[in-house]
């Protein structure tokens, strides 16, 4: 039996990851538009319809700029262009790419920004979605070039103040999924602030980044159960800055023969990564950083995962396995309410 889902989990914001929990003495105010492929929420302390109008224009900005499905960003005037060749980038994507070597040096493979060509290959994002995975012989093949040059798929060099990028071979294309939402969230941010701003949260499906806080107390979170959508499993209070992003495996996936398949791929293997993880959140000071962490830490183990963590400037994080067990990190901020198996 064959079945496809593709939840977009800010559809309504307590469909999947993350909820707003009731209660304030202060009248917020929400909006919500269609931005990076999910459906974004602004929340604001009292009107600011200037300043929310500039931030979901912004996000618009990003999204045209850097969205692989775009025919004309510059993310995909990259993939068009020929392998192995020095091609001009934008400046922005230039810094956005380079902070995400970083992380992908340490990842062992588990986050990296090469992988269009396969994941154009397992058609997540398709206009008809997948029902079976790629023929096994094709991913073979795929990983069988890829796997050798998979730390020199992206090079990025600046020449008399030209940016820079080449790409190594054609197995490996430009896909910034897994970092450029929370990018762009926390740039929404930076937008409600430079505007005046004190007090707002920004949700893009779930992944979200919190200012200032909700009528004097905590913007309160709640964190939903992987498999069941209508139970709250932990409970968020965010104050200040902070960030928070959740990767799982229900966010777009199809069941094939009983066997579940979701669209977080592991490049040395060609298949969706498999360390038993059914969510994982991370809590971090920028949605950029936890947004492409959240992404690493699905194939990692928890031990390595941690030492990520650490190296990555301590940010924190709440692994879920398939059991519903719960594992955190000392740091991060939540309270379990329900019981463990």
């Amino acid at each position: 039996m064959m079945q496809f889902h593709h939840r977009f989990k800010g559809l309504i914001v307590a469909l999947l990851t993350a909820f707003l929990l009731t209660g304030c003495l202060e009248r917020p105010v929400k909006t919500t538009q269609l931005r990076m492929g999910t459906w974004v929420q602004i929340t604001t302390m009292g009107e600011h319809t200037a300043a929310v109008k500039a931030a979901y224009d912004e996000m618009g900005r990003i999204e045209q700029l850097m969205s692989r499905h775009l025919e004309k960003s510059a993310v995909a005037a990259v993939n068009h262009a020929p392998r192995g060749t020095w091609q001009p980038l934008d400046r922005e994507i230039y810094a956005l790419v380079a902070r995400g070597l970083e992380v992908q040096k340490k990842a062992d493979g588990s986050f990296h920004m090469g992988l269009e060509p396969l994941i154009r290959n397992w058609k997540f994002s398709a206009e008809n979605p997948p029902t079976t995975p790629p023929p096994a012989e094709q991913i073979s093949a795929w990983v069988e070039t890829a796997k050798p040059l998979l730390e020199q798929a992206i090079h990025l060099q600046e020449v008399e103040g030209s940016s820079q990028i080449k790409l190594q071979h054609r197995v490996f294309g430009l896909d910034l999924g897994a970092i450029a939402k929370g990018y762009a969230i926390d740039r929404a941010v930076q937008i409600l602030q430079k505007h005046g701003v004190k007090d707002a949260i920004v949700n893009a499906g779930g992944d979200l980044r919190t200012l200032g806080n909700r009528s004097g107390s905590a913007w309160r979170i709640g964190i939903r159960d992987p498999r069941d959508p209508r139970q709250v499993v932990v409970k968020v209070e965010l104050d200040g800055n902070h960030a928070m992003v959740t990767s799982g495996d229900y966010e777009r996936f199809f069941l094939h023969d009983g066997k579940r398949y979701h669209h977080l791929l592991n490049p040395k293997t060609g298949y969706p990564m498999d360390q038993g993880w059914v969510s994982i959140s991370v809590q971090a000071e920028s949605a950029e950083i936890a947004d492409a962490l959240s992404t690493a830490l699905f194939g990692l183990s928890q031990q390595a995962g941690t030492t990520l963590l650490k190296e990555s400037g301590g940010a924190e994080a709440l692994w879920i396995h398939a059991d519903g067990s719960h594992q955190q990190t000392p740091g991060f901020i939540g309270e379990w309410l329900s019981k463990q198996p």
